[in-house]
C-alpha cells in the first residue's frame, strides 16, 4: 500500500497537467474558431454559443483517450512481460518501446517498473544458480560414486588376496592386510555418515546434545589424529591454545568432526609441506578456533563456494576426494551451535579459516 501511494500522486499530477492544458487548449481554441468560425463550414452552420460546447467536448475526448494510452498501455506492457516470465523467458519484451512505456517507466510507473526489473534479475540468478547446483549435483554423484568404488576395489582385492588357496601369507602381511581393508572400511563409513548428517540437516531432525567439554583437549585431539593420518606425513601441524583448559558446554562429536574436516581439507586442497596452525581463543563473548595454512589459497569466487554443498575444490593437481559435503556439514554443525564459520584467503596468501562459538565456558 505504501508503494502505491507515489504512483496515485503521480496520476493525480499527470491528471492536473492534462486538465490545465485542457484549459489552456480549450480557451485558444474557443478564441481562435470564433474569430474565423463564419471561414469553417462545419463551425459556420453552428449557433455560436453551441462553438465552446463542442470544442470542449472534442478535447475531453482528445485528453481522455491521452491519459488511456498513457496509463493503460504500459500496464498492457507490463502484462506481456509477465507473461513471458510465466513462460520461461526471464527477459523484458523484445521490440522499441512506446513513447508512453519509457514515460512511465521512468516517471508514473517507476516503482513497478524498478520491481519487475529487479524480480526478473532475482529469477535469472536463481535460475543460474539452480543450473549450477545441478551440474554440481551430477559432478557431486559422479565423484561419490569414484570415492566409493576405490575403496571397496581395494577391500575387494585385498580380501581376495586373502581368499586366495595358491599363496599362504604370513601373520605380518595379514595384519597389514586387516589393517588397509579396516582404514578403506572407516573411510567408507565417513563417507556414508556424511550423507546421513546432510539428510539430517535438510529435515532439521539434528539437534546439539551439549554436555561440558574440555574444548582445548578436543581441539589438540583433532590436530594430533589428523597429524597422525598417513595421507598428512608431509603436512606440519601445531596447535596453540590461550589457556591450557578451556570448558563449555557444546555437542563434542559434532565440533570434533566439524574441525576434522576443516583440517581434511586444509591437507587435501594443499601441496605436501603445507603448514597447517590451529589457533584456540576465549574472549567473554565468543570462543574462537581459527586454522590457519600458508598454502597455495584461493581465489574470492572459489572463497564464496567453499561451503557451497556440492562443491569439491580442486585447488591442487589432487584428484578431489571426499563427498563435497564435508565443509557444508562443518558449517551447518557450527550454525546449530548458534556459532559462524568463515574463510579468509588470497590465491599462493595462505586461507584462515575462522569458527566462532558463542562463549559458554564453564
Amino acid at each position: 500500500m505504501r508503494n502505491l501511494i507515489p504512483i496515485l500522486l503521480r496520476l493525480l499530477a499527470l491528471l492536473a497537467a492534462i486538465a490545465a492544458l485542457l484549459l489552456i487548449a480549450f480557451l485558444v481554441l474557443t478564441v481562435f474558431i470564433l474569430l474565423i468560425h463564419n471561414t469553417i463550414p462545419f463551425f459556420s452552420q453552428l449557433d455560436s454559443r453551441l462553438i465552446p460546447i463542442v470544442i470542449f467536448s472534442l478535447l475531453c475526448l482528445s485528453a481522455l483517450l491521452l491519459f488511456l494510452y498513457i496509463v493503460i498501455q504500459p500496464l498492457m506492457y507490463l502484462i506481456r512481460w509477465l507473461k513471458q516470465m510465466s513462460r520461461g523467458s526471464l527477459e523484458a519484451p523484445a521490440g522499441k518501446k512506446e513513447f508512453s512505456v519509457k514515460f512511465t517507466s521512468r516517471v508514473l510507473y517507476k516503482e513497478l517498473f524498478e520491481h519487475m526489473t529487479a524480480l526478473t534479475e532475482i529469477l535469472k540468478e536463481n535460475e543460474y544458480q539452480r543450473e549450477l547446483l545441478d551440474q554440481q549435483r551430477h559432478d557431486w554423484i559422479a565423484g561419490i560414486s569414484h570415492d566409493l568404488k576405490t575403496p571397496l576395489s581395494y577391500i575387494r582385492g585385498y580380501a581376495s588376496m586373502i581368499a586366495t588357496d595358491s599363496y599362504s601369507w604370513s601373520a605380518e602381511e595379514l595384519t597389514r592386510f586387516g589393517h588397509l581393508i579396516e582404514q578403506k572400511t572407516v573411510y567408507v563409513e565417513e563417507l556414508i555418515q556424511d550423507l546421513h548428517s546432510s539428510l539430517s540437516l535438510d529435515k532439521r531432525v539434528l539437534e546439539p546434545v551439549l554436555e561440558s567439554t574440555d574444548l582445548v583437549q578436543l581441539v589438540r585431539d583433532c590436530v594430533i589424529d589428523m597429524a597422525n593420518s598417513p595421507d598428512a606425513q608431509a603436512y606440519h601441524f601445531s596447535f596453540t591454545p590461550s589457556a591450557e583448559c578451556l570448558m563449555a558446554q557444546l555437542d563434542s562429536p559434532l565440533i570434533r568432526r566439524a574441525l576434522h574436516n576443516i583440517l581434511v581439507n586444509a591437507v587435501i586442497h594443499n601441496p605436501s609441506g603445507t603448514r597447517i596452525n590451529t589457533y584456540l581463543s576465549y574472549t567473554p563473548a565468543f570462543i574462537t578456533i581459527a586454522v590457519q595454512d600458508d598454502g597455495i589459497g584461493m581465489d574470492e569466487q572459489t572463497a564464496q563456494l567453499w561451503f557451497k554443498r556440492y562443491y569439491r575444490g580442486t585447488t591442487t593437481n589432487k584428484n578431489p576426494a571426499g563427498t563435497g559435503l564435508g565443509l557444508t556439514l562443518a558449517k551447518q554443525f557450527i550454525e546449530i551451535h548458534r556459532g559462524t564459520i568463515t574463510v579468509q584467503s588470497k590465491p599462493h596468501n595462505g586461507c584462515t579459516i575462522t569458527i566462532q562459538l558463542p562463549s559458554t565456558a564453564d
